[in-house]
């Protein structure tokens, strides 16, 4: 436990202080900085389960062939692209979704996948079509809408 409550405490002050490291001569911009943050150390090379969060506070969470570090760059990539409302299937709701091509850091392969806001808009996931194995999901603290947050177009009927 005294670990775990170190290792988060040393994760938040490296963050504090990179944060800090701009100047006022700098320009503000809303362009979306690198987004994962390690919730704790045993993150790091982890495949599946809890990741962690954005710098934003979202958490993240992988699927079960998916590494920690892959949802970061799925969360990098999907967050520049427009989520339109359009209906995949007929017999299923619409929702805000985008396809997306993301680099895994540690296989070096490029993946093709679907990302989609959830109906509740707090959550949007990433999957490989027809392989949950290959997803990632985030979701916004304090009930924060993604379709606040992100580029959408389109409404539902």
């Amino acid at each position: 436990m005294l670990k775990r409550t170190s290792a988060l405490v040393l994760a938040t002050l490296c963050a504090t202080s990179l944060s800090a490291c701009g100047s006022d001569s700098e320009p503000s911009s809303t362009d979306a900085e690198p987004v994962f943050s390690q919730q704790h150390r045993s993150a790091a090379g982890q495949i599946g389960g809890e990741c962690g969060y954005t710098n934003q506070g979202d958490s993240i969470h992988a699927g079960e062939h998916t590494s920690c570090e892959f949802t970061g760059a799925i969360f990098d990539e999907a967050i520049t692209h427009t989520f339109t409302y359009t209906h995949r299937n007929k017999m299923v709701n619409g929702s805000y979704n985008t396809r997306i091509s993301a680099v895994s850091p540690q296989t070096k392969q490029t993946y093709d996948l679907f990302c989609a806001i959830g109906s509740d808009v707090r959550t949007f996931h990433c999957q490989k079509d027809n392989d949950t194995s290959v997803y990632a999901s985030f979701t916004s603290p304090n009930n924060e809408r993604w379709t606040d947050r992100l580029t959408v177009e389109g409404q539902p009927y």
